[in-house]
């Protein structure tokens, strides 16, 4: 039986996907936000930041995440609109923001990462994102485009079991720009929470357990 019970186990272990999650990427917050456990959300009230200040400013005032504007140098944007305040660089520029030295993380970045944006008047933006293996994948960045009747900010989210170490806000491959109207608002990072298990995974917990339950019985009735 315990022969038997092993081929069965290795089999199944052949057949399990250990493939590494490249990135899980999301529209609305509330489905991005369930599946995180601790969080550091900067929505830029925070009275360190001026007007204007430089990456090592900026990054400073919560020492959570790392400024970098890759168009304009040392251009970092906080300004308010409509009574929030909100981030951008120079609100024409491309920037990065890495996640490399926070409380949330380690070395190699976060689970997961999301914040709400505008995009419009230029060129589409990308979020060219960077994984702890040093992998890497472009996502488009929709456009609000000024429309009066619809959103004045969407949302984007990314979460990885390879963790996020940094996304470059910009053109497509970590290119530069400094067009376009783009900016972000309540920057989240998070560690992962109670991700569901797989209802493949889930099934041959239970063909296992039923397997071991009726070889007891088998041995018992013996």
């Amino acid at each position: 039986m315990i022969r038997h019970l092993t081929g069965i186990m290795s089999a199944a272990i052949l057949i399990m996907p250990f493939v590494a999650n490249a990135g899980v990427t999301y529209s609305d917050r509330v489905t991005f936000g369930v599946t995180l456990n601790s969080t550091v959300v900067d929505d830029y009230e925070n009275a360190g930041y001026g007007f204007v200040q430089t990456d090592a400013t900026m990054s400073a005032v919560l020492g959570e995440t790392q400024y970098t504007t890759t168009s304009w140098t040392d251009h970092n944007l906080v300004f308010e609109d409509n009574g929030e305040h909100k981030y951008c660089a120079g609100c024409n520029g491309s920037f990065l923001l890495d996640f490399t030295s926070t409380s949330v993380g380690d070395a190699t970045g976060v689970y997961g990462v999301g914040f709400e944006y505008f995009n419009a008047g230029g060129p589409l933006y990308y979020a060219f994102i960077m994984y702890g293996d040093g992998s890497t994948e472009n996502v488009a960045l929709g456009q609000i485009d000024n429309n009066p009747t619809g959103p004045l900010s969407l949302f984007f989210g990314v979460t990885s079991d390879l963790l996020v170490s940094s996304i470059h806000l910009g053109l497509m491959d970590g290119g530069t720009t400094s067009n376009g109207f783009f900016g972000i608002d309540n920057l989240t990072i998070g560690s992962a929470g109670n991700v569901p298990i797989p209802a493949s995974l889930a099934l041959l917990g239970l063909g296992l357990f039923v397997f071991g339950f009726q070889q007891r019985s088998k041995i018992g009735a013996a």
